[in-house]
C-alpha cells in the first residue's frame, strides 16, 4: 500500500538515508489538487557533491524529473505550478561523502 501525502503535513520521502546512490525513495500518492509543493533536502553532514531529484509519475512505473537540487548544504525548493501527477518519489542520483540524506515534501 502506498502512503498518501496529506496537505500541509510534512512527509519524509527519505529519512536519514545512508544507502549509496543511486537510490529511490518509496513512492507516495498525492492529493487530487496540489497547487504548491515545497520540498526540503538536507544532509547530516555536507557531501562534496550531490544530486537529489523529485520525480513524478502518472502510473507509478514510468518516472520523470520535476525538480533537482545540487546544493551540498541542502536547500528548500518550491514548485508553484499545479501538480497533476498522482505519484511522487525522490531519487538520490549521486552523493560523494557526507552524511545521511533527509528529503521532506509538503503540498498545499
Amino acid at each position: 500500500m502506498t502512503d498518501q501525502v496529506k496537505p500541509a503535513i510534512p512527509y519524509a520521502l527519505f529519512d536519514n538515508n545512508s544507502v549509496a546512490a543511486p537510490v529511490n525513495s518509496n513512492s507516495v500518492t498525492l492529493p487530487r489538487s496540489v497547487l504548491v509543493m515545497n520540498w526540503v533536502y538536507r544532509f547530516a553532514s555536507a557531501p562534496s557533491s550531490a544530486s537529489i531529484r523529485l520525480q513524478a509519475s502518472m502510473d507509478g512505473t514510468y518516472w520523470f524529473d520535476i525538480d533537482e537540487g545540487t546544493d551540498v548544504n541542502g536547500e528548500a525548493r518550491e514548485l508553484s505550478n499545479p501538480i497533476i501527477y498522482p505519484y511522487l518519489r525522490s531519487q538520490k542520483t549521486s552523493q560523494s561523502g557526507g552524511g545521511a540524506l533527509t528529503v521532506e515534501v509538503i503540498v498545499l
